[in-house]
């Protein structure tokens, strides 16, 4: 992930943040599809209420790619995109982005390569500039990629000593096994020692590719500009394809292990087989999640977790919409010596629900939330832009932030209940606890 050169003048971040809700406000125009002379396809959502541009973009294709020896690849690739680029070494690439107030990010996910671009309006055509200098010429110099190197092994160091990271790594080997989900996103300490720049550059052409490309952009900019933005950026990658779809469904057997850590807390970490964003059930099990340990206040967990016994702090659940394998994954931190119990309230929890599904009232409830909160996951141009991507990924439709909401408030109790049944079966639910004792029977 990119350290570097992100930070925006105080104008620029106090401007995005207040940029009005683009995406679901009645007066804002509709979404626009603009294609560059050279191919590449935006999907733009214009305001120039603030003289700020926001451009997401993403390329199919994450750390699921890197070979076997060779975990943490994509992430040592896209730490150095803007550690020297083009004809600028590592600090002058800074300076240019600094001197600007343009804000560049690229990161890795297990599916994806992700990246940010934001700046102000009158910069855009030099920002497209740098960022199509760091997709398509990064430099791999010496200096920046040990120092890199350096900084993924003590973060990768550190990481085995956090019960939180340490507990999700050790799930998702549980599940997957020797498969790219359950090898490490952050690498080893061997695989990070031996990445070469031949390695980075390889991938670095591999990956960024036009053919894997999404982008979204919103803010004060018009379809022409926008065009030519788009060249600048991406004009100069190479077309390419999308990586192979291997479906990795992994084993979902009732597993449950223990980690030893001598903390005074026990960091538990559960999860089931998830629901793939383009299901016909998806919208009934998100409002099922929202209820039973996601986004709402006192969700049921909470409710019996924290408010009923004062087992722990916070609890949650979400659903993580992976290529290979969706899942739902959940997570809680309780003392020591309750940490028996709380699986057993989570477990009894998962089957009561399971059984009844939600109430006419709970669902109702879900529905408000879930609808009033909207606008708030959309009140900047960098949200907006990354929601554009989102939605062109998932083939939602341009017109999909306007339907949204409508499909939230057509679930019904009895959809609720179906999905609950196919989804939350207890006896199949993957368990990890790092902590001082075994809290599994």
């Amino acid at each position: 992930m990119m350290r570097r050169g992100q930070t925006l003048a105080a104008v620029v971040l106090a401007g995005s943040l207040a940029f009005p809700c683009a995406g679901v406000a009645a007066d804002s125009a509709p979404n626009e599809v603009v294609v560059s002379p050279l191919g590449t396809e935006a999907w733009l959502r214009r305001d120039s209420s603030l003289p700020i541009v926001s451009l997401a973009f993403r390329f199919a294709g994450g750390a699921a790619l890197d070979a076997p020896g060779q975990e943490g690849l994509s992430q040592f690739m896209t730490a150095l995109l803007d550690e020297g680029a083009g004809p600028y070494d590592s600090v002058a690439f800074r300076e240019r982005l600094d001197d600007r107030a343009i804000g560049l990010s690229v990161s890795a996910g297990r599916d994806s390569l992700y990246g940010t671009l934001h700046t102000l309006s009158e910069n855009v055509m030099e920002a497209a500039e740098l960022l199509g200098h760091a997709l398509a010429r990064p430099r791999f110099d010496h200096e920046p990629v040990a120092r890199i190197r350096s900084q993924l092994e003590a973060v990768r160091a550190q990481n085995e000593t956090r019960p939180g990271s340490l507990g999700r790594a050790r799930w998702f080997s549980l599940v997957f096994g020797d498969g790219p989900y359950g090898r490490p996103t952050d690498g080893t300490q061997a695989s990070l020692a031996e990445i070469g720049v031949e390695d980075l550059r390889a991938a670095a052409e591999e990956r960024l590719v036009r053919g894997r490309l999404t982008v979204g952009v919103a803010g004060d900019i018009d379809a022409a500009a926008l065009a030519q933005v788009l060249d600048l950026a991406f004009g100069d990658l190479a077309v390419g394809g999308l990586p192979e779809d291997m479906p990795e469904p992994g084993s979902f057997e009732g597993q449950s292990v223990y980690v030893p850590m001598d903390i005074p807390q026990t960091e538990l970490v559960f999860g089931l087989s998830g629901i793939a964003r383009n299901d016909a059930d998806f919208f009934p099990a998100f409002v099922l999640n929202a209820v039973l340990g996601g986004s709402m206040p006192e969700t049921r967990l909470e409710r019996e977790v924290r408010g009923k016994r004062g087992l722990a702090y916070s609890i949650y659940t979400y659903l993580a919409d992976a290529k290979r394998a969706p899942l739902l994954i959940g997570a809680t931190s309780t003392r020591d010596q309750s940490a028996g119990e709380t699986v057993a309230v989570v477990r009894d929890v998962i089957r009561r629900t399971a059984t009844e599904g939600l109430t006419a009232e709970e669902l109702a409830d879900a529905k408000r939330y879930i609808t009033g909160s909207f606008p708030l996951a959309l009140d900047s141009t960098s949200e907006i832009a990354g929601f554009l991507v989102a939605m062109q990924t998932n083939d939602l439709g341009i017109d999909y932030l306007e339907r949204r909401n409508g499909l939230v408030e057509g679930v019904t109790v009895e959809e609720v209940r179906r999905v609950a049944r196919r989804l939350l079966i207890e006896d199949a639910m993957v368990w990890v606890a790092v902590g001082r004792s075994d809290p599994f029977p």
